[in-house]
């Protein structure tokens, strides 16, 4: 939420504190009531399209939060549709990396470490006005995954309805948008940090092969 749902004040997510806060305009931007000195600027996502709480931190330039300048594609958005889905979709991101950051692991743009940095594609491959199931012409299938550090996620994950037709179809117990992040990321770590190191076999004792 970027607005408290009992008294309507503006919040957000402060990256560098790990923390949601109440916030107070400032001529430059936002900050927490208890630090004036500490102005943070809304996301550009936020600003343009309202998808977005995370802040921008003091001292940083980016037009962008830390979790949305990892994005490399996002949907068509003169579709309007699509602007529901990316916004379940980056939900399901920001509650991933929000883990990742507790844990302390690395997270890099493929700007900022072109070879082994992180980046998401959110790609549509049929129509979001008929549930997914009509395709766009002239659009290859998208497939979720992961390719050294790009990590594809089908816009068809964010349609509850879609994306139970295929967890019956697959046979799979449940199927969440969370579930394919944490998934897509776990591949991404994996190379990393582990493959081709002595973690290799402490990792298999502890997770399974």
């Amino acid at each position: 939420n970027s607005a408290c749902s009992a008294c309507g004040h503006t919040v957000g997510f402060l990256p560098d504190r790990l923390q949601i806060a109440a916030l107070q305009s400032a001529d430059s931007g936002l900050h927490p009531p208890d630090d004036a000195a500490a102005v943070y600027q809304p996301c550009g996502n936020q600003v343009e399209h309202g998808i977005c709480n995370w802040l921008i931190p003091p001292g940083d330039d980016a037009a962008l939060c830390p979790s949305c300048r990892l994005n490399q594609t996002i949907p068509d958005l003169s579709v309007p549709q699509n602007v529901a889905y990316w916004h379940t979709l980056e939900q399901a991101k920001r509650h991933a990396l929000y883990t990742l950051i507790q844990l302390g692991v690395p997270i890099a743009s493929k700007v900022d470490d072109p070879n082994r940095g992180l980046a998401f594609d959110f790609l549509a491959d049929k129509h979001p006005d008929t549930e997914f199931t009509k395709p766009l012409p002239g659009q290859a299938p998208v497939l979720t995954g992961h390719d050294n550090g790009l990590i594809t996620l089908n816009l068809a994950e964010a349609d509850p309805i879609a994306r139970t037709r295929h967890r019956e179809h697959m046979g799979e117990d449940y199927r969440t948008v969370l579930g394919h992040f944490r998934h897509e990321l776990g591949h991404y770590y994996w190379d990393r940090l582990i493959r081709d190191t002595n973690r290799e076999d402490m990792f298999r004792d502890c997770f399974g092969a």
